[in-house]
């Protein structure tokens, strides 16, 4: 692929985040979340794959996760399918699951159940917005100055919050090759792979490396290409878009 970039459900700075961006009224025993599912998720009048479906809700829809007593009811969600066939990159693909449970939301006037791992702390990034830009507006990042390493130029940004997020925008003189890295601490694998999946969704078909907890490498473009590791104390995310 040619790159070497990088990226508790949530920890309460990340539920801090999301309260102060989310036009949801909450009240004191509820917690602020958004629609983090790229296709939109579907609500469900109970805690299964197989209840009725009470409403779509899209990428980005503000909800509120309500309080129960019940036992949690654990699910194994298909987020990518198995495909036998040769994809794009002429190697079969394979079959991504995540772990979570049902849990009861709020989404304006309707009630009901969805996957939790769909879920995120975190404001949608908007349609004229790229990743690096986004990042640097949700984590408060501010850029300095850029530095030339004799033909590589990067932008490393500063954190003003209270978690050192690590952001750096990397540049060839010659503008062929443009792309980033960040290291968000504290946060999950599978938060951070639903979270970039969203961002930068993987080209249709295409091949991809995946080691459950560990890695995720693929293409989001031709032929820009993304992975996404779990390091100590946090997650690395690299991307890359080659012009």
């Amino acid at each position: 692929m040619g790159i070497w970039l990088m990226t508790s459900l949530v920890p309460a700075c990340f539920s801090a985040l999301a309260a102060a961006s989310s036009d949801v009224e909450l009240a004191p025993s509820e917690t602020a979340q958004t629609v983090w599912a790229a296709q939109g998720m579907n609500l469900r009048d109970g805690p299964s794959a197989s209840g009725r479906i009470v409403k779509k809700l899209g990428y980005g829809t503000p909800v509120s996760v309500l309080p129960h007593s019940d036992k949690p009811v654990a699910y194994e969600m298909e987020f990518f399918p198995k495909i036998t066939r040769p994809t794009s990159d002429g190697k079969p693909r394979a079959q991504v699951l995540l772990d979570g449970e049902w849990i009861r939301i709020k989404a304006g006037d309707q009630q009901g159940y969805v996957f939790n791992k769909l879920l995120l702390p975190f404001p949608p990034i908007k349609a004229d917005e790229d990743t690096e830009h986004y990042l640097a507006r949700i984590f408060e990042l501010t850029a300095k100055p850029a530095v030339n390493h004799g033909g590589a130029i990067d932008t490393e940004y500063v954190s003003h919050g209270p978690r050192k997020i690590q952001l750096v925008r990397h540049e060839s003189s010659e503008a062929s090759a443009i792309g980033g890295e960040v290291f968000i601490p504290d946060m999950s694998f599978d938060e951070a792979f639903v979270f970039f999946n969203a961002i930068l969704p993987p080209t249709l078909d295409a091949d991809f490396s995946y080691q459950k907890g560990a890695l995720f490498e693929y293409q989001y473009q031709a032929p820009g290409g993304a992975r996404l590791t779990m390091e100590k104390g946090g997650v690395r995310f690299y991307w890359q878009d080659e012009e």
